[in-house]
């Protein structure tokens, strides 16, 4: 029966040097200078050669742990049940393989130290770990290097599930490259490794949340939010937001770390809308189409489904294809260049980004805050032509111009004041074309009216509102002001919207509706869902959260539960009504 896990860490008394320890294959190793520690063990380099002190370069490695300590014990039940050598090269002669990234284990044993009893294994050294490369690097890996990456990292996950285990902790801290081969990747430390299908029998699906949470909280899988057993897919997810972050340097949900419900909310988010999600979160000048395709293919996948590595392997080639890198070529770790005011970016949510404009003073003096959320759902609803407004819109098309249209917009003259230059450009330049404006409106401006949509009861007089305001902001952007005899229906002619600002709004809600629909019971979903009433005003209109989703998808609830079961069909379902709202309200 394996020892416990610990919650906290419990390092061991560190070993003296020079020790000699002997692993059940009779095998003697001489103990060497600590090189390093992790959660619950300490490292040190080992020797074969007991008659001579244990040099630097020396290729052995030896990890210790207290006896009574878990992670050490599943790492080597691993090694000893799947990954013996004879396996390993019979796979890679199976597969064509040159190079497989698991670590060569040579043998463990036991001893004791001053009364206390030890656990150890001997493993081959390896070099540094893609943390402090990525570190050191600003951040960022080149796309070439990412892919690389992956489908070295694909190879090793397929042999790794083969063999009934999944990896369950795949991070850049755990990826070494190798100490004699430096331009070969690594995937080591097996301490939360755990056999999914033993003997052919996979475990079922349980979400407990006791066991919530588990792993490296940014990368984890949700199966692993949900405290559900890791499982294949599970792997795929995690090796996603790995190269994901490697690409654009952060994920969306860092921020909120010590948060697991946030971050695990936000997953959820993320892989409902792909590959939207990716797109909008990746920086200007960085296609991250191969990692949105990767997600989607993983998050698709049933529980107990077996993942098509072929398919999920071709998606990473084809993009090295792409950028003619070779796949098995050197890795790279060149910082790639960032592309300007991403940092700033990179802020943003993944769904609606929340703006933090400076304080603006309209022809009266008064300041506008955009803290406060009753105070944008005001601008979004009842928002007037002022001076002040016209300016906050600008200065969003301006700075979203600066990224996505550098060709339309040009270079900044020189000694030209970069706000001022910026808004006079977007106002009055005749060379940005109208669709590029158009999308940077719906890029920049709706997002911030649109703020916390998803949750708004939204009545006949606010649908009149949203559309008056939706109207002015094609009416600046046309320079038609409210004096002209030019009927509603001329201007959208003009601008030809796809997509209606209230079929924005109803995009949201029903985004948000499929989300709450597989999340476990909550207050949050028992009232949006309207099972909680309250006594309203006589004469006041009866109007629930829950009601226009069932307005806009024209189903019945008990349909709607078994559409939201099916992401791929929601997705398409949500998709054909946001469609469909091409014009405003009559």
């Amino acid at each position: 029966m394996p020892p416990k896990r610990h919650g906290k860490s419990n390092l061991p008394t560190p070993l003296q040097e020079g020790v000699i320890l002997k692993d059940t294959e009779k095998r003697e190793w001489r103990l060497g200078r600590m090189i390093g520690q992790g959660g619950f063990g300490l490292i040190y380099l080992a020797s074969p050669r007991l008659d001579v002190p244990v040099e630097d370069s020396a290729e052995h490695v030896i990890k210790v742990e207290y006896l009574e300590n878990g992670p050490l014990f599943s790492e080597l039940k691993f090694y000893q049940r799947a990954a013996k050598q004879e396996h390993i090269k019979k796979w890679m002669k199976l597969k064509q393989l040159t190079f497989l990234g698991i670590p060569f284990f040579w043998g463990a044993g036991q001893t004791e130290h001053n009364g206390k009893s030890y656990r150890f294994m001997v493993m081959e050294r390896l070099g540094d770990d893609l943390q402090s490369i990525f570190e050191r690097g600003g951040r960022k890996f080149s796309k070439g290097t990412v892919l690389q990456i992956g489908v070295r990292m694909l190879d090793a996950l397929e042999y790794i599930h083969e063999h009934e285990y999944v990896h369950g902790d795949i991070k850049a801290g755990n990826l070494l490259l190798g100490y004699r081969n430096p331009h070969e990747v690594y995937l080591a430390d097996y301490g939360l490794a755990y056999r999914y299908c033993p003997d052919g029998n996979h475990k079922e699906y349980r979400e407990n949340p006791k066991k919530g949470h588990n792993g490296t909280i940014e990368f984890t899988s949700l199966d692993a939010h949900k405290g559900v057993a890791p499982s294949r897919r599970g792997d795929l997810e995690i090796l996603g937001f790995c190269m994901l972050q490697w690409m654009c340097g952060n994920l969306p949900w860092e921020r909120n770390l010590r948060n697991p419900d946030a971050v695990r909310d936000a997953k959820a988010k993320l892989l409902d809308e792909l590959p939207d999600s990716v797109t909008r979160w990746a920086p200007a000048g960085t296609d991250c189409s191969e990692i949105a395709r990767f997600l989607k293919n993983a998050s698709d996948l049933a529980y107990k489904e077996k993942p098509d590595y072929e398919a999920l392997r071709k998606i990473l080639l084809d993009g090295l294809e792409h950028k003619g890198v070779c796949c098995n070529g050197a890795l790279n770790f060149t910082a790639a260049k960032r592309p300007p005011n991403e940092s700033a970016a990179k802020h943003k949510k993944v769904d609606l980004p929340k703006p933090v404009p400076r304080q603006v003073k309209d022809e009266k003096g008064k300041e506008f805050e955009s803290k406060d959320l009753s105070c944008r759902r005001r601008a979004a609803v009842g928002m007037k032509s002022s001076q002040g407004q016209d300016e906050q819109m600008l200065a969003g098309l301006s700075k979203q111009l600066q990224n996505e249209a550098p060709a339309e917009t040009g270079g900044k003259p020189a000694g030209a004041t970069t706000d001022v230059y910026r808004r006079k450009l977007v106002k009055k330049s005749r060379d940005i074309t109208l669709p590029t404006k158009v999308r940077i409106v719906k890029a920049m401006v709706f997002p911030v009216v649109m703020y916390g949509s998803e949750s708004w009861t939204i009545k006949k007089a606010d649908r009149q509102r949203i559309d008056a305001f939706e109207l002015w902001c094609w009416r600046r952007l046309l320079r038609v002001p409210w004096t002209a005899r030019r009927s509603n229906l001329s201007i959208l002619k003009e601008i030809s919207p796809e997509c209606s600002l209230e079929g924005q709004i109803v995009k949201l809600r029903l985004q948000y509706f499929g989300h709450l629909m597989r999340k476990e019971d909550s207050l949050e979903k028992t009232l949006m869902l309207g099972k909680m009433e309250g006594r309203r005003r006589r004469g006041r209109q009866r109007t629930r959260w829950l009601d226009s989703v069932l307005k806009a998808t024209s189903m019945s609830l008990t349909k709607l539960w078994e559409a939201v079961e099916d992401r791929s069909a929601w997705r398409a379902l949500v998709h054909g009504v946001t469609k469909s709202r091409t014009r405003l309200n009559d």
